[in-house]
């Protein structure tokens, strides 16, 4: 369902509403879902995506926040690394829409989601930035960078290792904050660099 013709997103968000529908009428039927429940909740997570490329903001937000629900609480506890690289979702939906204060009043996630953690932190320190908080954002970019190096090297993003993640998120973060000093050239810099480590 991720497999778009280019700009027709909203094609793509009417498939994952349709795949939802199928998922609620089958919860009828068979209320007990067991590992099933990861994959009904994984439709969340393509609409809320395909809702930020739409520029769909409190849908977009709204599902990230299903698909995070929709997740067994039993399952993040018994398998937090094999959940764990899905659930930055809300922090990425609230950044692309630079939910700055909302970013803020998120809670510290627990220390058995490294990649999470990282994104918390990652959110926090963009949010600091936007906001014009340079000192706040360094201090956040530091921590990022340690929660960063926590995340183990095998730990996975979906088909992504989650170090090259955090490698093109780091550059991001450094030109949002160069751009935030006023440091124009530093910032295209570094977000080129986390376009090129993207290709």
């Amino acid at each position: 369902l991720m497999v778009v013709e280019r700009g027709r997103w909203w094609l793509r968000g009417e498939g994952n509403e349709k795949a939802i529908e199928a998922d609620r009428k089958y919860r009828e039927i068979s209320p007990r879902q067991g590992f099933y429940a990861i994959y009904m909740a994984h439709n969340h997570q393509f609409l809320s995506w395909v809702c930020m490329m739409d520029g769909r903001r409190e849908k977009s937000i709204r599902e990230a926040r299903t698909m995070i629900a929709g997740v067994p609480k039993e399952f993040i506890e018994k398998s937090p690394a094999a959940i764990d690289g899905y659930l930055p979702i809300a922090y990425e939906a609230l950044v692309r829409y630079g939910r700055w204060d909302e970013i803020l009043k998120e809670p510290e996630p627990p220390a058995t989601l490294p990649i999470l953690t990282a994104f918390w932190r990652l959110s926090r320190a963009l949010a600091f930035a936007a906001k014009g908080q340079l000192d706040d954002a360094v201090k956040e970019q530091a921590a990022f960078r340690e929660a960063a190096a926590k995340i183990p090297p095998d730990a996975k993003m979906a088909i992504n290792k989650a170090k090259d993640v955090m490698a093109l998120a780091d550059h991001v973060l450094e030109g949002e904050i160069a751009f935030a000093r006023g440091e124009t050239d530093a910032a295209v810099r570094h977000l080129r660099e986390a376009a090129t480590l993207e290709d």
